[in-house]
Order: C-alpha cells, then structure tokens, then sequence
C-alpha cells in the first residue's frame, strides 16, 4: 500500500518551494500534478500526422511504440478524442464532461483518462484545423508520445470564434504526463481557460477509489503558456528514507530563497 500520509508530508513541505507554483495531490495512487513545470511547445500542425478533421465525438488511437504505466497498469496503445480526453484500453467519445471526484458522475467508458481539456470540442477544415500526434525520434527509454489538438471549436460557440490549441506529451521511463496550453483564451466568456472544462486524470472506478487528480473542473484555471506535469511521488520506503528526502527538499529550499 502506497503511504500517501507520508507523501502528503513531503507535498506540504514542497509548498515552500515556491509560493506562485500550484501543485495538488498526491491521489490514493500517488499522483501530484503542479504548474511548475517547463513550458516548451513543440508545434506538430506542420509535421505531425493529421488525423480527425472535420470531425465531431470521433477517436484516433494509435501504438505509443514504447510501454507507459499508468496507475500501475503498461500500455503500448493511447485512444484520444476530439473533445481532449485520452483514454487507456478502450476509446470514449463522450461529449460532456463530468467532475474526476464525483461519485455519482456519467461515464460511457469507466476507464483509465487523461482530461487533458475535455470539453465538447470538434474539428473543421474549414479553419484548418484538426488533431495532429507524432512520435519523436528519442532513443529508446527516454521517447515521448505526443497529440495536439490543433485550433479547435466548441460545440456551443454559434460564432467560431474558439480555435483553441493544446497538447499531452507522454514520457517513457518516467511515465510522467505533460498537459501544455498554447491558446486556451479566444474571447468566448463561457469556455475561456477551461471554464467549462475538465483538467485532470483517474483510474477505472477513480470518481470513488480516490484514484482521481483534479486539476480544475468547470474553471477557470488555464492560461496560454500554461504546462502542467502529472507524475507519481515515489514512495518512501522507511522512515529514514523518508526524512532524508525532506532534508534534501530543504536544502533545496534554501538555496532557491538564496538566489
């Protein structure tokens, strides 16, 4: 059994890294999200695969060519929708987004999700737009897997005034997930910076096993530039283990505020 209570400990202590960062968590897994982390946009609209134009509830899916965990289970395959979820063993199309933490939520498919922006999004050339993915050429063990969702629009935007852009990067060895937002504020007061969206990811069964990391849900709490990362806090094995690695957060800490 992971000891969150002990990750809990380290969070808190984390919080004096920086007061301007955020981070939540960790979840009954051990997941943290934060927003400190390096925002490095890597635009695919000229060089990825396009997939998913003029398309509305529709999925692509495609093989990772490396093995990701996500809470706890590998994967070699990531399904993703138009409406900026990511989802592991199967494909969900579904339109409305729901809260990660409420037990009485609505899923077509109750499994393992990355809200990356999820909301009731659609491609249309129109624009120009769709949904791009690539692999990047790393060398094995430290590959990233990345989708874009490219200039989108929102169902309930009569206008077409929302194009908005974001993107997932999946690590290899790591596992981390890196959400980054490069347009996420087009002048629409209903759906600017996730107001009505979903940020965050869970486990199957996660909206009432705890296994769910909520960002922002219906929030306003995305800004261009914005990169979060989600990973797991290692888990202390001993007590000892434990103190040490607040003693080195705290030797950190001294040196940021020395700077």
């Amino acid at each position: 059994m992971r000891h969150v209570s002990y990750i809990a400990v380290i969070i808190a202590a984390a919080a004096a890294v920086s007061a301007d960062a955020v981070t939540k968590g960790p979840d009954a897994f051990g997941y943290v999200v934060t927003d400190e982390a390096d925002y490095a946009w890597e635009d695919l609209s000229g060089t990825g695969k396009l997939v998913l134009t003029n398309d509305d509830d529709a999925y692509a899916s495609a093989d990772l060519n490396f093995t990701f965990t996500f809470y706890g289970q590998e994967y070699t395959k990531v399904y993703w929708s138009t409406n900026g979820l990511m989802t592991f063993g199967a494909a969900s199309t579904q339109f409305t987004n729901q809260d990660l933490t409420d037990g009485g939520a609505t899923w077509t498919y109750d499994g393992p999700s990355a809200a990356v922006l999820w909301d009731d999004w659609e491609s249309s050339m129109m624009v120009g737009d769709g949904t791009y993915y690539y692999e990047t050429p790393d060398s094995p063990g430290s590959r990233r897997f990345i989708v874009q969702w490219n200039l989108l629009r929102h169902n309930d935007d009569a206008a077409q005034r929302s194009q908005i852009t974001f993107q997932a990067l999946l690590y290899e060895g790591t596992n981390a997930l890196v959400f980054q937002y490069a347009d996420v504020a087009v002048g629409h007061t209903g759906i600017d910076n996730g107001l009505s969206a979903t940020v965050g990811i869970r486990d199957t069964g996660g909206q009432t096993s705890g296994r769910n990391l909520q960002w922002s849900y219906n929030h306003a709490a995305i800004t261009d530039g914005t990169a979060l990362k989600i990973s797991v806090i290692p888990e202390p094995v001993t007590m000892a283990g434990l103190a040490l690695g607040i003693g080195c957060l705290a030797r950190y800490v001294r040196r940021r505020r020395a700077l």
